[in-house]
């Protein structure tokens, strides 16, 4: 009985959480591909380099301190896109894309253009160039009751990047 209260208040604070999200994102500047306009997507080859910028956006009525940075694709356990996480040694896309700044405060409903450059070293399969530009909101978490555990809960959006036709074939599009 007591796991399954527990997993019914678990539910309930992921529910409640993520139903209020980041409220904020990000998405290209000059969209290469019409038919992906929401993602980054290139024709780069290893060893080519490329210059752009990610314009992110707080749509929220109140004011974001927001965390911007690269990050390299891990496949979810379905197989679909995923970002690895914030903590974990970006060894690929994420090691590679260099923003002019990854913090930043917006005020509500404002917007800011960040640049940044994505060098693909030599050597890479085209396959593996994929990654992205994660979004998330810099908050803090407080233990009001000492002895007590605390569940961070983090909620973040990314922009995809393809650097290479191949990548984004990799995924079926």
């Amino acid at each position: 009985m007591k796991k399954l209260l527990t997993m019914v208040l678990a539910s309930a604070l992921l529910f409640t959480s993520s139903t209020f999200a980041v409220g904020a994102g990000g998405q290209p500047v000059n969209p290469l591909d019409s038919n992906h306009s929401s993602w980054f997507v290139y024709d780069l080859q290893p060893g080519d380099t490329t210059q752009d910028s990610i314009r992110v956006i707080n749509n929220s009525a109140t004011a974001k301190d927001l965390m911007v940075y690269p990050v390299d694709y891990v496949a979810a356990s379905d197989g679909s896109f995923a970002m690895a996480s914030y903590y974990s040694t970006q060894t690929a896309m994420g090691s590679w894309v260099t923003l002019e700044t990854t913090r930043i405060q917006l005020a509500p409903n404002e917007s800011v253009i960040i640049p940044f450059s994505l060098v693909v070293p030599s050597g890479v399969n085209p396959e593996d160039m994929k990654g992205a530009i994660a979004v998330q909101e810099v908050t803090e978490t407080y233990n009001r009751r000492r002895r007590r555990s605390v569940i961070r809960l983090t909620t973040r959006m990314g922009v995809r990047i393809y650097a290479s036709q191949e990548a984004l074939a990799s995924d079926g599009f």
